[in-house]
């Protein structure tokens, strides 16, 4: 089994990175990529995209066109847009979506680019899975709809105007939902989790650098667990893609 991981900047993979073994560095474009074995059997294709939609997708697409992952899984950091998702906190999305695309003009729901679903929902077996996985270590986390678009959020009118039209949306982030959208034009299944590393109704700029760590520690914590878990349980990973 081959699992594809996504993250957009050096510093979100460089956990991860350290564990893979037989380790070989490739560039295309301007895109890092990390390729070994996990464990003993579990292969690994880490793909450092650049931040942002247009850098995801490019990573997304080399990943899935070069290296032909079974699974997809984006992680790193978010912005929080709910008050009971904190700082350090685990997420994982059922759903994703844009939240800077409007062509609700010309009859397309907002956040749906044309010809293709205004959501990107995550295999709901491969949920299950995780889901149990996440119970099963006793991690505790949140699950709901992710929202992505090329804009750092930072403010109190940035996050009422996600929530005003996303009210159930739990947090913000630059790349998942180009992740999703990539992988849904593959049919290859995919996951997205990631840890809250700042508020944004209330963003402190100053304490960004170490909350970022935080949640990148997080999140690489979570991540290594569940590779630990798909290479146990590799068959049932596999079969469970439809």
């Amino acid at each position: 089994m081959i699992i594809g991981l996504i993250g957009a900047m050096a510093n979100e993979i460089a956990i991860i990175k350290k564990t893979i073994f037989d380790r070989k560095k490739i560039l295309i474009g301007k895109c890092v990529i990390y390729k070994g074995t996990f464990l003993k059997t579990l292969k690994i294709v880490i793909v450092q995209s650049g931040i942002g939609k247009t850098s995801s997708a490019i990573g997304a697409t080399i990943l899935l066109s070069f290296f032909k992952p079974d699974l997809v899984i984006n992680f790193g950091i978010s912005g929080s847009l709910q008050s009971l998702t904190k700082k350090g906190d685990i997420i994982i999305a059922n759903k994703v979506l844009y939240h800077d695309v409007n062509l609700v003009k010309l009859g397309y729901f907002l956040g749906q680019i044309p010809d293709n679903p205004h959501l990107f929902l995550i295999n709901k077996n491969i949920l299950f899975l995780v889901k149990n996985f996440m119970k099963k270590y006793q991690i505790k986390f949140q699950e709901g709809l992710m929202t992505s678009g090329d804009q750092f959020i930072y403010n109190e009118d940035m996050v009422s105007k996600i929530l005003k039209n996303f009210p159930e949306a739990i947090s913000v982030d630059m790349e998942s939902s180009t992740v999703a959208h990539v992988c849904y034009h593959f049919s290859v299944p995919f996951l997205v989790i990631r840890s809250i590393s700042d508020i944004a109704i209330k963003n402190n700029l100053t304490s960004f650098e170490d909350d970022m760590y935080i949640g990148i520690k997080n999140v690489s914590s979570v991540i290594y667990k569940l590779l630990k878990d798909i290479e146990k349980n590799q068959s049932v990973y596999s079969r469970l893609k439809e």
